[in-house]
């Protein structure tokens, strides 16, 4: 039994690797052929980021900038024609054409070696062409610079060559390109390679069979292309022999680490934060509910930080009367700042903006909420960050004009890649004197739950809103049954950031109460369908957690492999609980199991209730 289950999966395996190998093929046809006539030169609008120790001759460079013109290319990633296998085998499964033309929030890509980028890019991108680059660098700058243009190209360049034997820069291009994958993948290798040898002795013409596949992958992918790894001919021969030693010496190879140094920089900063303890960073503890002032509290949910894993612990209570949901004692302003900082800028922005990148589909549902009720002019995306959301709300009203305000640096950011007209920086409730009857509609998507005072938020929506403006608000369902079975590891408690959270009945109530009429209410459109991925996450999470953070103790060796063994590990299970989510999200509705919602409300002429509350006493 173990034979024929062994020769299924080889025969598995082979069918898998020859339909990549086709893939692959498709995407080096996708590639740009560099070619210009011969009296072509370099256009002054362009400039070229080139690593260090590359040479980028006068011809490829001429070539790239005809190209660039001729496509109305912002960026375009030189490819190297002699890529060694493994930066060719990475790139090729990174790299999709279809995504990255149609995707405009999709990060760019690069091997690391050479960039053209018009100087307009590289003026609001804030780089500089005389820098200095390895090739890890200039793959972080290439994902980052293609927010900057509506088009990056990708061009093969058969006279760039790569750097030979550069085994640390690659170990350190490939830690960038798949982050924390990158050391898994490496045992997933190994452990493939152990799998293989087994299959050889109980089932020999299968894993033959899924040898000469894996062996002839590159070859089929290349094959009379311009792409000529340099190692070819040695891959095509011992590919799979040399499979486990290359998996071994990418997981000893030294890498330069820009992170570790930022990390120990951050470190006194942090120690001297933490030097009172956490205490400084509550209010006093509330005895009455912010909403109803019913004295009927009672304790719902205790929590670590489940994502960075900063000291502290953090008590959700529950209102007996109302039920609402909120954090007791509160964060304050200091604990905000400590707490939310290098989240979502800092050492933690790269990270966010692949999670607020990862489900475009989901920003334009919720631009489409407004569909059929108003034909908006100008925008407001509060809490918009980097600007994910109004850029793919354009695609949706391309003739609308989109603003963002948040608190982060990323605002700005925005602003410079084009996603926002103009990105404030800044409180809401504090900015709203200066916006009043400005816009047509105001988004809150995921924002809410973050502040101090909702109330205060509503009234600065209605405050800004033309009269029957729009105001939509999604926020999670702290009544989905989830919560419950999970516990802390249900994602949407999100300690400590998560100030407020309101149910159905309480979100109605607070917006008629504050001059609005729901018109809308979505749970299917608004659901988020990978609670088990986002539990099991936090289990993982907590079970062996990041290495290289400022408040926590350089990791040991030993550490570091546990953690890459623990997360190994639990790559399947991850894999599993997110097709579990994907089978289960069409019967959410009808299980009672929608997590999030959203509501769309018109802005009325006046408020039913004044707009002083009880809790005036507290920051906003």
């Amino acid at each position: 039994m173990t034979a024929t289950l062994l020769a299924g999966l080889m025969i598995a395996l082979a069918v898998i690797w020859g339909l990549e190998a086709l893939l692959w093929r498709s995407r080096v046809a996708a590639l740009h052929p560099l070619a210009a006539p011969d009296d072509a030169t370099v256009d002054p609008a362009h400039a070229f980021l080139v690593a260090d120790g590359v040479s980028l001759d006068d011809a490829t460079r001429a070539a790239a900038s005809a190209l660039a013109t001729e496509r109305g290319f912002g960026v375009v990633e030189l490819v190297p024609g002699d890529l060694p296998t493994r930066s060719s085998v990475t790139f090729l499964r990174l790299f999709d054409p279809a995504r990255l033309a149609d995707q405009p929030i999709a990060p760019g890509l690069s091997t690391g070696y050479a960039l053209l980028v018009t100087r307009d890019v590289l003026t609001r991108a804030r780089l500089s062409e005389d820098a200095s680059w390895d090739r890890a660098g200039l793959f972080r700058e290439a994902r980052r610079l293609k927010f900057f243009t509506p088009h990056m190209g990708f061009a093969l360049a058969p006279a760039l060559k790569a750097l030979p034997n550069d085994l640390p820069g690659t170990r350190a291009w490939l830690a960038d390109a798949v982050g924390v994958a990158a050391p898994i993948g490496f045992l997933l290798q190994l452990g493939l390679q152990a799998l293989m040898i087994a299959g050889l002795v109980l089932a020999p013409i299968a894993t033959a069979v899924a040898i000469a596949a894996f062996q002839l992958q590159l070859a089929v992918a290349t094959a009379g292309t311009a792409l000529r790894p340099r190692d070819r001919l040695l891959t095509l021969l011992l590919r799979w022999p040399l499979l486990g030693l290359d998996g071994l010496r990418m997981l000893t190879a030294r890498a330069p680490d820009r992170r570790a140094a930022a990390v120990d920089a951050l470190r006194p900063a942090y120690a001297e934060a933490l030097a009172e303890g956490t205490g400084r960073f509550f209010e006093p503890r509330r005895t009455t509910c912010p909403l109803c002032d019913a004295d009927t509290l009672r304790p719902w949910l205790t929590s670590p930080d489940m994502v960075l894993g900063k000291p502290g612990t953090f008590q959700l209570d529950r209102c007996g009367q109302c039920g609402h949901t909120f954090q007791n004692p509160r964060l304050n302003l200091d604990g905000l700042s400590f707490y939310y900082r290098d989240f979502y800028d800092g050492l933690g922005g790269e990270f966010i903006q692949f999670v607020l990148g990862a489900n475009p589909a989901r920003h334009r549902q919720q631009a489409e909420a407004a569909r059929g009720l108003i034909e908006p002019e100008r925008w407001l995306d509060v809490g918009g960050g980097y600007g994910y959301f109004c850029r793919l709300a354009q695609t949706v009203w391309p003739d609308v004009r989109f603003d963002g305000l948040d608190l982060s640096d990323g605002i700005d950011e925005a602003a410079r890649r084009g996603w926002v007209e103009y990105g404030y920086h800044g409180l809401f409730p504090e900015l709203a004197a200066d916006l009043e009857a400005c816009y047509d509609v105001v988004s809150m998507g995921h924002y809410l739950e973050h502040t101090l005072q909702p109330r205060d938020e509503l009234d600065a929506a209605w405050r800004v809103l033309k009269p029957d403006g729009l105001v939509i608000i999604e926020v999670p369902d702290p009544g989905a049954p989830q919560g419950r079975w999970l516990g802390r590891f249900w994602m949407p408690w999100f300690q400590p950031q998560h100030l407020n959270l309101m149910s159905r009945a309480n979100m109605a109530d607070l917006l008629v109460k504050h001059g609005f009429e729901p018109l809308r209410w979505h749970r299917a459109e608004a659901d988020i369908s990978s609670m088990f991925t986002f539990g099991l996450f936090l289990l993982l999470n907590q079970i062996a957690p990041p290495l290289d953070w400022p408040w926590r103790p350089p990791a040991s060796a030993l550490f570091q492999l546990w953690r890459a063994l623990v997360w190994g590990a639990g790559l399947p299970l991850l894999i599993l609980a997110f097709i579990t989510d994907k089978l289960i999200g069409p019967l959410r509705g009808a299980l009672g199991m929608n997590n999030t919602f959203r509501v769309v409300a018109q802005r009325l002429a006046a408020p039913a209730s004044p707009t002083q509350h009880a809790d005036t006493d507290h920051p906003h």
